[in-house]
C-alpha cells in the first residue's frame, strides 16, 4: 500500500500541475468513445421510433377522425420496452 502511495507521487508529483495536452487529448478520446457508444445504443430506438411515428402521422392523415397517438403512445412504449430486452443480450 505504501509502495503504491509512494509510486502516485512519483508520477505526479505534489504542488505540480499534471500536462495539460496528454490530459485533454486523454479527455476528449473519452467523451468521443462515450457518444460513439451512445449513438450505437441508441440507433435501434431511434430508427424504431422515427418509423412507427412516421406511420403513425399517414394513419392520422387516412382518418383523421380516429385518435392515433392515444391509442399508439402505449404500442410505441411498449415496442420500445421490447426492443430493450432484444438489445440487452
Amino acid at each position: 500500500l505504501l509502495g503504491a502511495l509512494l509510486d502516485s507521487y512519483r508520477l505526479m508529483p505534489a504542488a505540480t500541475l499534471p500536462a495539460m495536452g496528454p490530459l485533454a487529448q486523454i479527455t476528449a478520446g473519452a467523451v468521443t468513445d462515450a457518444f460513439r457508444l451512445a449513438a450505437q445504443v441508441a440507433a435501434p430506438f431511434l430508427v424504431l421510433g422515427f418509423v412507427y411515428n412516421v406511420g403513425l402521422g399517414l394513419i392520422n392523415r387516412a382518418m383523421p377522425h380516429f385518435a392515433v397517438f392515444f391509442i399508439g403512445l402505449p404500442v410505441s412504449i411498449l415496442g420500445g420496452f421490447v426492443l430493450m430486452a432484444v438489445t440487452l443480450s
